[in-house]
């Protein structure tokens, strides 16, 4: 049974819908995709009693409003952001009743950059390559317009009410020694895990520029294309490093100094600019 639950008043900065991504086809050189923060999308999925791969909204910052058309169960994780339902706050990580006509708004982020919304029974979505995830850069699906008609899958069925604690967000990341540390020098490789780094403007799915202490090649920053994966930090000329994320290319030609351990990757779906990231150094 297919209901229509919501109506986009507001799509706000930059909504998609996604899942945990597409699995099997980067050999064709089709990145995963999927949430980039996805603990938040697993959690969001426990909280309204779905598979922790059904598709939800993951939504940039603020301004999004959304009018229910039909009562259903969601839930709000990622972000700690401020969510209004008619204009009265309501929790996130917490199992939530909405009733028919009522309007969704985010209106501020306290800390965080990335909301994840799920419904009870998942959104209704094209699945391409076997996932609903959107890639708008590599031109799979579109993000959120707005009069848009969101469905689910579910009936009135009730479902628990539960709740969940926020994970730890602090922005300190592990990270795995990289198939290039022979670039660098002992000197520089120390300054990497010893120094802080901002987070730049240049911010998106792709991945994260950083500013901080340069960080010098031993001759340079290039190197023969070779496998990159989500997590992966690259040093390029500038010496300022760049971290992969989620719609991260699948191959790279710039020196890859290490790779954040898979435990740490969902807090790089809530760095923002202006935010100062820490590495260690968890092997060798």
């Amino acid at each position: 049974m297919i209901r229509n639950v919501l109506k986009v008043i507001n799509p706000g900065i930059y909504t998609l819908l996604q899942d945990n991504g597409r699995i099997g086809y980067r050999n064709f050189g089709v990145p995963i995709s999927g949430a980039v923060d996805k603990k938040a999308l697993n959690q969001v999925n426990y909280l309204v009693n779905n598979p922790a791969n059904s598709p939800c909204l993951e939504i940039l910052s603020v301004g999004i409003e959304l009018l229910t058309l039909d009562d259903c169960y969601i839930a709000f994780t990622g972000a700690n952001s401020t969510i209004l339902v008619d204009q009265k706050i309501v929790k996130s990580y917490e199992t939530l009743l909405i009733k028919k006509g009522q309007l969704i708004t985010i209106s501020e982020i306290k800390s965080g950059l990335r909301t994840y919304l799920g419904v009870n029974g998942g959104f209704v979505s094209d699945l391409y390559m076997g996932s609903a995830s959107i890639n708008e850069q590599i031109l799979i699906g579109n993000r959120l317009k707005r009069d848009e008609i969101l469905s689910t899958y579910n009936s009135h069925n009730e479902i628990d009410i539960i709740s969940l604690k926020r994970p730890d967000y602090t922005n300190h990341y592990r990270v795995i020694v990289g198939p290039d540390i022979h670039k660098f020098s002992s000197i520089e490789i120390k300054k990497f895990f010893k120094n802080s780094y901002k987070v730049t403007t240049k911010l998106n799915r792709m991945g994260i520029s950083l500013y901080g202490e340069v960080i010098s090649h031993i001759d340079s920053a290039d190197v023969l294309s070779h496998p990159v994966i989500f997590g992966s930090i690259q040093i390029p000329a500038d010496g300022q490093p760049i971290i992969l994320l989620a719609d991260g290319q699948t191959t790279g030609g710039y020196a890859v100094i290490g790779n954040i351990c898979d435990e740490d990757l969902y807090k790089l779906g809530q760095a923002k600019t202006g935010d100062l990231i820490t590495f260690s150094k968890i092997n060798g």
